[in-house]
């Protein structure tokens, strides 16, 4: 039996989110040649919208903001999710040495946490959707 959580809906969100992420990443990088800086960019923007969209129509409910209220904190957690993922890339692949895949692979799984915890917990009603 499928479990129904706003974790098990945060995750399902996530995946695309993922998805839209890496693959706006992999397009900035290897197809318009931009700079990995620039194409984080790029891909933090494309993963963030997905997430947004989805998690306030899949995975959480409202607390009774509108929907500019609620897409404009989704963002602002975007852009410190983002500076956060810099510092972890950076940390990773600096100074412990990691390769570059995989640093971004574990610093995938760690911003989801700090994400799933912001939308759920302040963003969002804390009683799951479903």
């Amino acid at each position: 039996m499928f479990v129904k959580s706003a974790f098990v809906y945060g995750l399902l969100v996530s995946v695309p989110a993922t998805i839209a992420d890496w693959g706006s990443f992999a397009l900035g990088v290897d197809v318009l040649r931009l700079h990995y800086v620039f194409s984080s960019l790029l891909a933090a923007f494309c993963g963030a919208t997905v997430n947004a969209i989805l998690s306030r129509k899949i995975a959480f409910t409202s607390k009774g903001r509108t929907k500019k209220q609620e897409m404009t904190l989704l963002y602002m957690t975007a852009v410190v999710s983002y500076f956060i993922t810099l510092g972890f890339l950076a940390f990773f692949i600096e100074i412990v040495g990691i390769e570059a895949k995989l640093a971004k692979v574990i610093t995938t799984f760690i911003v989801f946490f700090i994400n799933y915890g912001v939308r759920q917990f302040f963003i969002f009603d804390s009683k799951p959707r479903w």
